[in-house]
Protein backbone atom coordinates (compact mmCIF):
# COMPACT_ATOMS: atom_id res chain seq x y z
CA UNK A 1 0.00 0.00 0.00
CA UNK A 2 2.95 2.02 0.40
CA UNK A 3 4.30 2.43 -2.63
CA UNK A 4 1.26 3.10 -3.95
CA UNK A 5 0.37 5.87 -1.61
CA UNK A 6 3.97 7.72 -2.43
CA UNK A 7 3.02 6.93 -6.06
CA UNK A 8 0.03 8.87 -5.84
CA UNK A 9 2.27 11.38 -3.89
CA UNK A 10 4.25 11.70 -6.71
CA UNK A 11 1.52 12.81 -9.13
CA UNK A 12 0.17 15.64 -6.83
CA UNK A 13 1.48 18.54 -8.38
CA UNK A 14 0.67 17.41 -11.89
CA UNK A 15 -2.50 16.52 -11.73
CA UNK A 16 -3.23 20.02 -9.82
CA UNK A 17 -1.69 21.64 -13.08
CA UNK A 18 -3.94 19.72 -15.37
CA UNK A 19 -6.90 20.16 -13.43
CA UNK A 20 -5.72 24.02 -13.80
CA UNK A 21 -5.00 23.88 -17.26
CA UNK A 22 -8.41 22.53 -17.96
CA UNK A 23 -10.05 24.61 -15.18
CA UNK A 24 -8.65 27.74 -17.98
CA UNK A 25 -10.05 26.13 -20.90
CA UNK A 26 -13.74 25.03 -20.40
CA UNK A 27 -16.23 23.50 -23.04
CA UNK A 28 -19.62 23.11 -23.31
CA UNK A 29 -21.66 19.83 -23.99
CA UNK A 30 -20.57 17.78 -26.50
CA UNK A 31 -17.89 20.85 -27.99
CA UNK A 32 -15.25 19.33 -25.60
CA UNK A 33 -12.69 18.58 -28.43
CA UNK A 34 -9.49 20.53 -26.78
CA UNK A 35 -10.56 18.71 -23.36
CA UNK A 36 -11.34 14.88 -25.16
CA UNK A 37 -7.46 15.54 -26.63
CA UNK A 38 -6.09 16.42 -23.27
CA UNK A 39 -7.38 13.06 -22.04
CA UNK A 40 -6.72 11.06 -25.11
CA UNK A 41 -3.14 12.42 -25.30
CA UNK A 42 -2.86 11.52 -21.10
CA UNK A 43 -3.97 7.81 -21.94
CA UNK A 44 -1.61 7.81 -24.56
CA UNK A 45 1.27 8.93 -23.26
CA UNK A 46 1.36 5.59 -20.12
CA UNK A 47 0.17 3.14 -22.86
CA UNK A 48 -4.01 3.45 -22.01
CA UNK A 49 -5.13 1.74 -25.48
CA UNK A 50 -7.17 5.00 -26.07
CA UNK A 51 -10.56 5.39 -27.97
CA UNK A 52 -12.07 9.08 -29.77
CA UNK A 53 -14.77 10.65 -30.88
CA UNK A 54 -17.14 8.05 -28.52
CA UNK A 55 -20.46 8.56 -28.57
CA UNK A 56 -19.55 12.14 -29.77
CA UNK A 57 -17.31 13.94 -28.21
CA UNK A 58 -15.76 11.02 -25.16
CA UNK A 59 -13.32 9.13 -24.74
CA UNK A 60 -12.47 5.70 -23.66
CA UNK A 61 -9.07 4.10 -21.73
CA UNK A 62 -8.73 0.48 -21.60
CA UNK A 63 -6.67 -1.72 -19.44
CA UNK A 64 -7.16 -5.02 -21.01
CA UNK A 65 -5.86 -7.66 -18.57
CA UNK A 66 -5.60 -11.16 -19.98
CA UNK A 67 -7.38 -14.17 -18.68
CA UNK A 68 -10.19 -11.90 -16.42
CA UNK A 69 -14.26 -12.19 -16.96
CA UNK A 70 -14.37 -9.04 -15.10
CA UNK A 71 -14.11 -4.78 -15.92
CA UNK A 72 -15.11 -2.06 -13.56
CA UNK A 73 -15.65 1.45 -15.00
CA UNK A 74 -14.65 4.65 -13.75
CA UNK A 75 -16.17 7.52 -15.48
CA UNK A 76 -15.63 11.51 -15.35
CA UNK A 77 -17.27 14.12 -17.23
CA UNK A 78 -15.59 16.60 -18.75
CA UNK A 79 -17.68 19.74 -19.59
CA UNK A 80 -18.14 23.26 -18.26
CA UNK A 81 -21.33 25.35 -17.59
CA UNK A 82 -22.47 28.59 -19.51
CA UNK A 83 -21.80 30.72 -16.20
CA UNK A 84 -19.26 33.69 -15.90
CA UNK A 85 -16.68 33.19 -13.41
CA UNK A 86 -16.40 35.98 -11.03
CA UNK A 87 -13.54 34.56 -8.55
CA UNK A 88 -10.21 35.98 -9.50
CA UNK A 89 -7.55 33.27 -9.76
CA UNK A 90 -4.10 33.06 -12.11
CA UNK A 91 -6.30 29.91 -13.76
CA UNK A 92 -9.28 31.54 -14.37
CA UNK A 93 -11.72 30.67 -16.70
CA UNK A 94 -10.20 32.54 -19.99
CA UNK A 95 -13.52 32.33 -21.96
CA UNK A 96 -16.41 34.66 -21.07
CA UNK A 97 -19.66 33.04 -20.16
CA UNK A 98 -18.00 29.38 -19.69
CA UNK A 99 -16.32 28.32 -16.78
CA UNK A 100 -15.83 24.62 -14.93
CA UNK A 101 -17.99 25.69 -11.67
CA UNK A 102 -19.41 22.73 -11.57
CA UNK A 103 -16.10 20.51 -10.68
CA UNK A 104 -16.06 18.52 -13.92
CA UNK A 105 -12.25 19.90 -14.46
CA UNK A 106 -11.77 18.22 -10.91
CA UNK A 107 -13.51 14.76 -12.11
CA UNK A 108 -11.43 14.81 -15.33
CA UNK A 109 -7.83 14.75 -13.45
CA UNK A 110 -8.89 12.52 -10.97
CA UNK A 111 -9.51 10.45 -13.75
CA UNK A 112 -6.33 11.07 -15.07
CA UNK A 113 -4.81 10.44 -11.95
CA UNK A 114 -6.29 7.26 -11.39
CA UNK A 115 -5.75 5.49 -14.61
CA UNK A 116 -2.02 6.77 -14.05
CA UNK A 117 -2.15 4.84 -10.87
CA UNK A 118 -4.04 1.88 -11.77
CA UNK A 119 -1.86 1.29 -14.97
CA UNK A 120 1.25 1.51 -12.67
CA UNK A 121 0.29 -1.43 -10.91
CA UNK A 122 -1.85 -3.17 -13.64
CA UNK A 123 -0.10 -6.55 -13.01
CA UNK A 124 -1.81 -6.69 -9.60
CA UNK A 125 -5.02 -6.35 -11.08
CA UNK A 126 -7.98 -8.95 -10.94
CA UNK A 127 -9.78 -7.45 -13.42
CA UNK A 128 -9.70 -5.41 -16.91
CA UNK A 129 -10.45 -1.44 -16.01
CA UNK A 130 -12.30 0.62 -18.49
CA UNK A 131 -11.91 4.49 -18.12
CA UNK A 132 -15.14 6.92 -19.78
Amino acid sequence: MSKILDYCESLFEDIVALRRDLHMHPELGFEVNRTADVVAKELEQIGIKTTKHVGISGVTGDIEMPNVERRIALRADMDALPIQEKKESPYKSKYNGKAHMCGHDVHTAMQIGAAKVINRFRNELPVSVRFI
